[in-house]
């Protein structure tokens, strides 16, 4: 398996803790990688971003995040082995200070976490695939709304999976897909 990098920013090349087991996570090609944070790279200069990484993985898209200037990144992952490998990345890159790791189940998160309103401003799911859960995720995230104001969610999924153009409060603004990667955007309805 190809090595970790921060694309770019104050954390550029630092090259990433990956578990042995690869079967415990399926990190985002760099490609994808690069073309999402081209996407949002805006959202990083008009403010102070508080990143949730959901399904975090390896922590590496948080971790792009805080190194292209958010203020802090909240990781969320039910995997032990892969919540301390998280932890292990932000000692190593020294973000540590600007971020937490929450090791749970994203559902129990968002329900906990539910009274948080407008309290994100970019918000990632990657969900493992091919479980179908993101259209789930998308309406308890409509739900409780932990979104801020002009806050977007970025939901990573196989392009075997159908889901929502729009919830209550959310509509898909922009779709981009790579092989069998998809990658949805979502802003809130004004």
């Amino acid at each position: 398996m190809c090595p970790i990098k921060v694309l770019a920013g104050s954390l550029k090349g630092r090259i990433l803790k990956f578990p042995e087991n690869p079967d415990i996570t399926r990190p985002i090609m760099a490609r994808v990688k690069k073309s999402l944070f081209d996407i949002i790279s805006m959202y990083f200069t008009q403010k102070n971003i508080n990143f949730l990484d959901i399904f975090s993985g390896t922590g590496q898209i948080g971790i792009e995040a805080l190194s292209r200037g958010a203020e802090f990144a909240t990781f969320v992952e039910k995997d032990k082995t892969m919540a301390e490998c998280i932890k292990s990345n932000l000692l190593k890159c020294k973000v540590e200070t600007k971020s937490n790791v929450i090791n749970m189940d994203a559902f129990d998160f968002l329900e906990i976490y539910s009274n948080s309103k407008g309290f994100f401003d970019i918000i990632f799911l990657g969900p493992p695939y091919p479980i179908n859960i993101s259209n789930d995720l998308l309406n308890l995230l409509d739900k409780n709304n932990i979104l801020g104001k002009d806050g977007i969610i970025i939901l990573q999924h196989s392009k075997h999976e159908i889901t929502l153009d729009k919830t209550k409060n959310f509509i898909k603004f922009r779709t981009k897909i790579y092989g069998d990667t998809v990658l949805d955007f979502f802003k809130q309805i004004d």
